[in-house]
């Protein structure tokens, strides 16, 4: 485990030595947009800083106790702003101590790092952020961009190492990423958890991993893992490469995880399609399962996994490995109605207790990919397809691609090889779009609420 206690050059200690109206900023040398504010006071209470671009219009929550020697951090700050902070301490009486105002301006974004253009702004959108990893030849970026698509946080995957599928942790404090060499030339696969405020870099290993991990409770993760085995196909034994899921603790290096889901255990491999094809991660096998995107869901401890070339959504229970269900495939056990099958080579991101929403790369469905929101009824045995929406441009996305349903009933789709981020309501109005430089491509996505606690918005109950 490795742990980087990274402040900046700033001197860590309050100047004026007993001026409880003087207070002293602290940029992080590693997310240049975090801003810590320190000072001593004599009023002993809960201390918060207000803070803006010309004025003290905004606030941090409270800190947790009283106290006398307050250091606040301060997130959600744009690259390149003019920033003024003032400290506040407040005692139970609801008397207040004010801090003198501090004004800085923070560091522009990295060079290197790619920006957005926002061309749809809608106003009534809920509020939040953009949790996504930028994916670019030779170097990956993970960032949080504000409803300007201006970034407020991000920092470069270490390596020469892309990221996939970043996601705000369960501690309310951390963003974890996975990291792969995209190229495939060596496993170098692991991912990493980097606290909010920058104080905090923690990698770990993620032996023969690939496109998706979960964080489970008690310090665990899993992740899918290639699974290569001599099989016979077609008369013929060759290697076959299919999946399992692992689980082990965090921060432990070469260290193979326990295996909670295997394909190998679910039937014999097949041909699918012409997408099975020689060579799956250049390791000169038959490539069967490509298995893309793993959730964890807490309410009943259980996991879904979605094989892109079975086109199979499966849920399997996350103590015993047995599947509960499928949904698409030669051996699902939910029945459509009509014609709500539909995908083909897709990749996934929400699920919730009734419902999913998926991302249609449309391989054999047609040339347009697409984002389509499912209902399942366990009872009844059956799931249908409630929504859809095709890209205007009837462009095709052939890697990657995600959408997460929102609250407001706004679709929020990452349309990874064009660069291009979108907020789409039920009617298919694009509400929302940003678009990447020239050559960056997006990848998965969260949308957070509050940068203090990381809250994700839960999925919409509107149903259909």
């Amino acid at each position: 485990m490795l742990l980087f206690l990274l402040l900046s050059c700033t001197p860590d200690s309050p100047g004026r030595s007993g001026d409880p109206r003087f207070a002293k900023a602290i940029v992080s040398r590693v997310v240049p947009t975090v801003v810590h504010l320190k000072w001593e006071s004599t009023l002993e209470g809960t201390a918060f800083v207000r803070y803006g671009e010309t004025s003290v219009s905004f606030s941090t929550p409270p800190s947790s106790s009283p106290a006398t020697s307050h250091r606040i951090t301060v997130f959600g700050l744009k690259a390149g702003q003019d920033v003024v902070l003032q400290g506040v301490v407040q005692d139970t009486d609801g008397n207040e101590e004010l801090t003198e105002l501090v004004e800085l301006t923070l560091d522009p974004p990295p060079a290197d790092l790619p920006r957005f253009e926002l061309t749809e702004d809608s106003d009534g959108l809920l509020p939040g952020y953009i949790l996504l990893s930028l994916m670019e030849p030779g170097q990956g970026w993970v960032l949080i961009l504000d409803q300007d698509a201006d970034p407020v946080w991000f920092t470069k995957v270490e390596g020469g190492l892309v990221a996939v599928s970043p996601s705000p942790s369960m501690d309310g404090q951390s963003i974890l990423f996975d990291h792969y060499d995209i190229q495939e030339r060596t496993d170098v696969s692991g991912f990493t958890r980097m606290s909010l405020d920058g104080t905090v870099r923690e990698p770990s290993r993620l032996p023969l991993g690939h496109h998706d991990y979960a964080e489970l409770p008690d310090g665990q993760v899993a992740w899918i893992a290639a699974d290569i085995r001599d099989a016979e196909v077609e008369g013929e034994t060759i290697a076959v490469a299919g999946d399992s899921v692992q689980v082990r603790q965090e921060g432990l290096e070469e260290v193979e995880g326990d295996q909670v889901f295997s394909y190998w255990d679910l039937t014999d491999p097949y041909v699918s399609c012409d997408h099975f094809y020689v060579d799956a991660n250049r390791t000169g096998a038959m490539d069967w399962t490509h298995a893309n995107s793993l959730i964890y869901l807490p309410e009943d401890e259980s996991m879904v996994v979605l094989s892109k070339n079975l086109d199979a959504l499966v849920k399997f229970d996350l103590a015993s490995g047995e599947r509960q269900w499928q949904i698409g495939g030669r051996d699902e056990t939910l029945s459509p109605l009509g014609s709500s099958r539909g995908w083909s080579h897709p990749h996934l991101s929400h699920v919730w207790e009734d419902g999913f929403v998926i991302f249609d790369n449309a391989y054999h469905t047609g040339s347009a990919s697409q984002v389509t929101e499912y209902r399942y009824d366990l009872a009844s045995g059956i799931y249908e397809r409630v929504w859809n929406y095709t890209h205007p441009d009837e462009s095709f996305i052939q890697i990657l691609g995600d959408v997460r349903k929102l609250p407001d009933a706004t679709y929020l789709v990452s349309w990874t090889s064009l660069g291009t981020l979108s907020r789409i309501d039920a009617d298919g109005d694009v509400l929302w779009q940003a678009e990447s430089q020239l050559g960056a491509a997006t990848g998965r996505l969260s949308f957070i609420e509050d940068l203090y606690t990381l809250d994700q918005p839960q999925q919409a109950t509107l149903r259909r």
